[in-house]
């Protein structure tokens, strides 16, 4: 399997780009002991990746960690996960979690069907 990752910086226009399945490495760079890779201006650098991404480690943007953020934003936004482990162990959870499941479905059709008449009208 092979990915593709291109870097860009300007206003110098300098460019690599590196097949997984072509990169090389040396000693004291493995890219799991905090190593930094930087092109050009680490202010104007760009990281463009093309096919499924994953990060061992924390993804910073802006000084803001990524998974803290989100955490933060579904706290708030009140998103739920259902806990299957307990909802075997508690019959009664498990009726409520259906319940509710049963119940944000018929409201999201509802909405459906208001947003499409709405567009008819």
């Amino acid at each position: 399997m092979s990915y593709l990752y291109t870097t860009t910086s300007t206003p110098s226009t300098a460019s690599i780009t590196v097949a997984a399945s072509a990169l090389t490495t040396t000693a004291g760079f493995n890219g799991t002991n905090g190593s930094t890779i930087t092109i050009g201006d680490s202010s104007q650098a760009q990281l463009h990746v093309r096919g499924d991404s994953r990060f061992d480690g924390d993804v910073t943007i802006g000084g803001k960690n990524i998974a803290e953020a989100l955490e933060r934003i579904e706290a708030r936004l009140n998103i739920l996960a259902p806990n299957h482990k307990l909802e075997a162990e508690w019959e009664e959870l498990r009726l409520l979690g259906e319940k509710y499941r049963q119940l944000e479905k018929e409201m999201l059709d509802q909405l459906e069907t208001v947003k499409l008449l709405s567009k008819r009208y």
